[in-house]
């Protein structure tokens, strides 16, 4: 997909504003207007943030993950509607697509933030002061349109926001100190929060507001990252075989459930995303794929449309996903996201010494006399 470009002016030069007070008025009026909206009837986030069982067991043989007050379980069930993007598919770089409809305002404003191209201009420091800046919502976004109406369209309709916005001029707001830039400006030196969608204009002022923003922070850049290991889920055979097996086996002996993926941490998460089923290979199944009864998951108060999917779909040939990843907000990042490069990095490093364990390279979709059981691709 091209590169976001920045707006330009009639001169044909990157629009600037020279002056706080403009910066002020036109961030004050987009966020007052957004927030006059009724956002307590905004639909929910699709996913569960909790603490960590103590009964968990996650990790490699070698190493048992042991959890702190700071672990969060954010987890998302598998309701997408239809199916992945055909690789080499003109759409398969919308993110609204790449979710099959179901995306945040916030993923696809940073996929816009990801894709503008940087400006590296000279401009004038525009910070807004703290006393001068309206109460934020918890749902006003940090990348933002002047455009008020258009936003607050796109809180509603999500999906429409990447093609809406291409041609409109986008700030970024810092959540801090509320410094605001344009976007291609903002792209050199803004930062987020690694596991929400917070920006900040440097890491100093991550760093000020981190003891406030850990206590209430959203999970939801690992939100999005679940809904990228379903996806990958639909189109790797291994894991669909070890999943569907699971499914059957518990099926037969415990009930109507769903399977559940545990992964221990954003890098593992990644990983799997970017190298496939061989990289969880060194984690034994039972601490891997789960299943949950139906009395567990409402006992643990468990996202109402996972329960009500595993009422009503066939186990026969079907089963239910969730994928849980295990996040620490103890310590205020050193680095921007993903920050995945150095598992990536020792990933490669082993590639070629990594083998598909037995008890993996056994579940292939032929193995199975009954055939593997698939998702349920259905909206609740």
């Amino acid at each position: 997909m091209a590169a976001f470009q920045p707006q330009l002016s009639s001169e044909g030069k990157i629009f600037e504003l020279r002056h706080a007070d403009e910066m002020k008025s036109l961030s004050d009026e987009a966020i007052s207007s957004i927030q006059s909206n009724d956002l307590k009837q905004r639909p929910l986030p699709g996913y569960t943030v909790s603490d960590v069982p103590k009964e968990w067991i996650v990790g490699e043989k070698s190493r048992i993950r042991k959890f702190n007050n700071n672990s969060r379980v954010v987890e998302v069930v598998d309701t997408f509607a239809g199916s992945s993007p055909l690789k080499g598919s003109t759409d398969a770089g919308n993110v609204a697509v790449r979710y099959g409809g179901r995306v945040t305002i916030e993923e696809v404003l940073d996929s816009i933030f990801q894709q503008t191209s940087p400006a590296a201009l000279p401009y004038v420091d525009s910070s807004i002061t703290q006393p001068d800046i309206p109460q934020k919502s918890e749902f006003c976004p940090g990348i933002y349109s002047g455009n008020s109406a258009l936003m607050q369209e796109l809180m509603k309709n999500p999906s429409d926001a990447e093609l809406l916005l291409k041609s409109e001029q986008l700030f970024v707001r810092c959540s801090y100190c509320h410094k605001t830039r344009e976007l291609a400006l903002a792209r050199l030196q803004y930062v987020t929060c690694k596991h929400c969608y917070t920006y900040y204009c440097s890491k100093e002022c991550r760093l000020k507001n981190w003891e406030k923003h850990s206590n209430g922070c959203s999970f939801a850049r690992i939100n999005t990252l679940c809904k990228d290991v379903i996806m990958k889920v639909r189109e790797d055979p291994l894991a669909q075989a070890s999943m569907s097996k699971l499914a059957r086996m518990s099926y037969t002996s415990k009930g109507r459930g769903s399977v559940n993926i545990r992964l221990s941490s954003p890098h593992i998460a990644q990983a799997y995303v970017n190298h496939g089923w061989s990289a969880l290979s060194m984690i034994p199944q039972q601490r891997l794929l789960h299943y949950y009864t139906i009395a567990a998951l409402v006992r643990e108060r468990k996202e109402p449309s996972l329960v009500a999917l595993c009422r009503r779909y066939d186990p026969r040939e079907k089963f239910i996903l969730s994928v849980s990843i295990i996040a620490d907000i103890e310590h205020c990042p050193q680095t921007p996201p993903p920050e995945t490069a150095d598992w990536n990095h020792s990933l490669q490093g082993v590639q070629g010494a990594i083998q598909t364990p037995s008890h993996v390279a056994a579940i292939t979709p032929a193995s199975d006399m009954f055939g593997p059981l698939t998702l349920v691709p259905t909206n609740v």
